[in-house]
């Protein structure tokens, strides 16, 4: 159901370039750590079906007044700049823990896509 709705939800709000390109750093991004470390096929399987995943990358990421960033481009960048804080925050052994890297990333790249939108606009 979450995935259905979020790719509905994708395409109504032309976000979808954003949340793929989200999904597909951060999925790639995170198997290659979890086989790297030792991980199987069924930790990579509860990877791709994880509900809260999709959740933030099809409603939470792609929220239309947050992320009105232009030019176009700059919201598939901030998919993929969200994807790696992401994963740079997801690490074990960090000097600060963070105890939600998804929220953290959002509002850091949240804060960097603004500013770089003013900056192009200028």
């Amino acid at each position: 159901i979450i995935v259905l709705s979020g790719i509905v939800t994708m395409f109504r709000v032309k976000r979808w370039k954003t949340a793929l390109s989200f999904l597909v750093i951060y999925l790639v991004g995170t198997s290659v750590i979890l086989l790297s470390r030792g991980g199987n096929a069924a930790d990579l399987r509860t990877l791709f079906l994880d509900g809260t995943l999709f959740f933030f990358a099809t409603v939470m990421l792609i929220e239309p007044v947050t992320t009105a960033y232009q030019p176009a481009w700059l919201r598939t960048t901030f998919g993929i700049g969200v994807a790696v804080l992401t994963l740079l925050f997801s690490l074990p052994g960090g000097t600060v823990p963070i105890p939600d890297p998804f929220l953290v990333a959002l509002l850091l790249g949240n804060i960097s896509a603004v500013t770089a939108s003013q900056l192009i606009r200028r």
